[in-house]
């Protein structure tokens, strides 16, 4: 387990590699070089970037609990073996930053956003739709989402919203909204976040590298699915839902005390 090392990051299908045709629509590889989201498995030690709902590698009672996971019915993945618990309380071991120690932080220290803090995020927080917009971020299309209080930095420019329509290449989002390498160290240093369009993966198949954002939350949908943070070039919505079997791109955040 690491934090990769820059937010663009993105194992996809491997770096360099492409395939637009049926069965992977991939637009594009991967930005991490020793990766390959389709070589997950036990015996892999290369990295993966793409999980199954709650597989943090803790004996969870579902059937489906390591990263490498690759089982395709959302049963598996059952915490206690109930569609019913969330990754949080008795099961919050299954989050993948609760059980996990990430760097030098002891675990528990990170964890991933639950359904409600999402969709407070992007909805319901003041001025809540002029804190995100579609991005490209070092070649790499996904989404920016601003902090409350964001001073923008000099040299950087940001519009709000996501583009008008569909486009994998994300090639047209706002000019203000395409940042070098440099330009992002000033957003990120003054608290913005990018999510790629890391895309997502069914058994050992990876679709949509570099189209669609896909990001679980820590909370099941009640119908045994779980709900994910999910977007395109011209789309964001925290309300999706998927199958927990899917391999999701995972983004774990700190909680600070005052």
């Amino acid at each position: 387990w690491r934090f990769a090392e820059h937010q663009w990051d993105m194992v996809g299908m491997g770096y360099g590699q492409t395939n637009t045709g049926y069965p992977y629509y991939c637009e594009i590889g991967g930005t991490v070089t020793d990766g390959d989201n389709r070589s997950i498995g036990s015996s892999y030690n290369g990295w993966i970037d793409l999980f199954g709902w709650g597989t943090s590698g803790w004996e969870s009672g579902a059937n489906a609990y390591q990263p490498w996971s690759t089982s395709t019915s959302p049963s598996d993945y059952y915490p206690g073996g109930s569609y019913s618990n969330n990754l949080t309380g008795e099961y919050a071991n299954a989050d993948w930053g609760v059980y996990n120690q990430i760097g030098d932080d002891v675990p528990g220290t990170w964890r991933t956003l639950t359904h409600d803090e999402c969709y407070y995020l992007i909805n319901t927080r003041t001025n809540a739709s002029s804190k995100y917009g579609a991005a490209k971020v070092n070649g790499i299309g996904g989404v920016v989402i601003l902090p409350d209080v964001f001073t923008l930095p000099t040299g950087c420019g940001f519009t709000a919203g996501m583009t008008s329509s569909y486009n994998s290449e994300w090639n047209n989002v706002a000019s203000t909204n395409i940042y070098t390498s440099a330009q992002w160290h000033l957003m990120e240093g003054a608290g913005a976040v990018f999510l790629p369009a890391a895309g997502d993966r069914n058994g050992a198949s990876v679709y949509n590298a570099g189209s669609y954002g896909d990001y679980w939350s820590s909370t099941q949908d009640g119908l045994g699915n779980a709900y994910i943070l999910y977007f395109y070039s011209g789309y964001l919505s925290p309300q999706n839902n998927y199958g927990r079997g899917y391999g999701h791109s995972v983004r774990l955040v700190q909680v600070l005390m005052n």
